[in-house]
């Protein structure tokens, strides 16, 4: 989409080269090489190098109003020809295409994927490299947004690994991502020294530092497009004025001036996260709603299920009654008619909450996840007449009695904005070793902010690995329910839990239509108005509360910014 001259004057665009550019690329790469003292003296014929013809190629393409220019590329190594290998053996000849040496040959030479297939055999691994930039856009901007869509399409291509041996000033960027240092010296590359860092990148890592590259992932899906986030004035020319950076593969064309800087790393709450209604568990543990019959809440299943939020609490059976009875028939609806949800259950660590639970996994016949919870703040412990070695055996006997029987465990510890560090990790550790393959952060009485919730989920994953999934439940007593989520989600969390109108104890839940909102407004998913507003409708109608202002209509145009 052509930017209007009133919005910017710049645009830079990731995207994959086609055959008629590759040359270019080429081109630009041996130019940089020969400027940077790369290439040794008297070198030729290294335009094309002979891995070449297993790369996927990536180029920076910036336009100031003259039509795009090939300002930078980059290439990725994969384990198979590239789709322009033809157009690489035409430029270089069969005899360089044909060699018998490189990344993915069996006579490997180099270090650093030497290494990695001994610390990960079987795992696909690509290789990023050749990234380049023209003399006069030689900024951290161009280098940034070449490694995100290295990235993207790495994740796009399925990779868990990849290497990289990064120059200086994108070593901490590669760190972000997910890249560890393999050693500090200088590493040989056929017959060329490369004064560079070389690093191992993780691309399965859940956490805050790879949610770029999962954005890259999605852009490169959605069409071969990505666009630099940061300072525009990174981009500019040497000598010429700020200019405004605009990402025009979203803005329409005419978009209002907007003061936020991109934050394109929200996207984490559509791509590599998701969110899990508790309407019908914690919602309706308002003091100010009527508890529907059945039919009421097979209308807001439904609701929920045509959200895309991925899983629903339907209750606490162990409650027994009435209740026992609504979660069995809430389970069974979810089966019969295929809803795109995961049913989730809420239960204590007791015999008597977990049973009914294995009822309804046997009546079924599907996966049943249980929200295993336990209070673990002293203002907890002290409550009940607890200890911490108590807690201890309650958490490793019923995690392990749930998960023998085949329920996945999600593993909730109540109060966990006022535990101790040692003692999450005592718990969490224990859960996690007898079967939990999720554990929940709870702000029980809603206490915490955005700052303690990053500190929080990151100590999290350094204590449970990348291996098991990581949730965040909050509460709205400051009004923070919405920044407590999104801080969550950047931080690493891979799923957020909510209900509508942010119904729920004392002053309520984390809204689902806000985070519904936030999806949309950050990942340039559609919004889906009429079914959220339907969604609140029914919810409103079924537990008597007052009709939702009809603010999220159709008619309002949300912009990805």
């Amino acid at each position: 989409m052509t930017p209007p001259p009133e919005v910017a004057r710049i645009a830079l665009c990731i995207r994959e080269l086609n055959e008629d550019e590759l040359p270019q690329y080429f081109a630009l790469r041996r130019e940089v090489y020969a400027r940077s003292g790369y290439l040794p003296a008297g070198a030729s014929g290294l335009d094309v190098d002979p891995f070449d013809w297993r790369c996927r190629f990536l180029g920076a393409f910036l336009d100031a109003g003259g039509g795009p220019r090939l300002v930078g590329g980059a290439r990725l190594i994969t384990e198979v020809p590239g789709p322009l290998f033809q157009a690489v053996e035409r430029l270089a000849g069969p005899d360089l295409t044909n060699a018998e040496h490189g990344f993915f040959a069996e006579r490997i030479f180099e270090f650093r994927p030497q290494l990695a297939r001994r610390l990960y055999p079987g795992q696909r691994l690509v290789e990023f490299g050749r990234t380049v930039c023209a003399e006069d856009y030689r900024s951290f901007g161009v280098g940034k947004a070449l490694v995100l869509g290295l990235h993207g399409l790495a994740l796009n291509l399925g990779a868990a690994y990849g290497i990289a041996c990064a120059p200086a000033h994108l070593v901490s960027f590669y760190t972000r991502l997910g890249g560890v240092v393999l050693n500090q010296a200088a590493t040989l590359h056929q017959d060329l020294t490369v004064k560079a860092v070389p690093l191992l990148v993780d691309l399965t890592r859940a956490a805050s530092a790879s949610l770029e590259a999962h954005e890259a992932a999605r852009r490169l899906r959605a069409g071969g497009m990505l666009t630099l986030m940061g300072d525009p004035g990174q981009l500019r020319p040497r000598g010429e004025e700020p200019v405004c950076l605009l990402r025009n593969d979203l803005y329409p064309q005419e978009a209002p001036y907007d003061w936020n800087p991109p934050d394109l790393t929200l996207s984490h709450l559509s791509h590599s996260a998701s969110l899990h209604d508790e309407t019908l568990r914690d919602g309706l543990q308002s003091a100010s709603v009527r508890h529907p019959d059945i039919v009421g809440k097979l209308e807001i299943l439904q609701a929920i299920a045509d959200l895309g939020v991925g899983s629903a609490n339907l209750g606490m059976p162990g409650a027994g009654g009435k209740v026992a009875a609504d979660v069995l028939r809430l389970a069974e609806e979810i089966a019969e008619q295929k809803l795109p949800l995961v049913p989730c259950c809420a239960a204590r660590t007791c015999r008597a909450d977990l049973d009914p639970l294995l009822t309804i996994l046997d009546r079924t016949g599907a996966r049943l996840e249980v929200g295993l919870f336990l209070g673990s703040s002293r203002i907890r412990q002290l409550a009940e007449g607890w200890d911490l070695d108590h807690l201890l055996r309650l958490t490793e006997e019923w995690v392990g009695y749930a998960a023998d029987r085949g329920l996945e465990v999600m593993f909730v510890t109540e109060d966990t904005c006022r535990a101790e560090p040692e003692h999450l990790r005592r718990l969490y550790s224990t859960a996690v070793a007898r079967g939990a393959r999720r554990i929940c952060a709870t702000d029980t009485v809603g206490c915490a902010n955005p700052d303690g919730v990053t500190a929080l989920i990151r100590s999290l994953r350094s204590i449970v690995g990348p291996g098991v999934a990581i949730d965040w439940h909050g509460h709205g007593d400051r009004g923070l329910g919405v920044p407590n989520s999104l801080a969550a989600l950047l931080a690493g969390a891979d799923r957020v839990h909510a209900t509508a109108l942010g119904i729920g104890e004392r002053c309520g839940n984390t809204p689902m239509e806000l985070m519904l909102l936030h999806r949309a407004r950050h990942t340039g998913q559609p919004w889906l108005a009429e079914r959220v507003q339907g969604y609140l409708n029914t919810v409103a109608r079924e537990l008597e509360l007052e009709s939702p202002p009809a603010w999220l209509s159709p008619e309002l145009e949300v912009l990805p910014v």
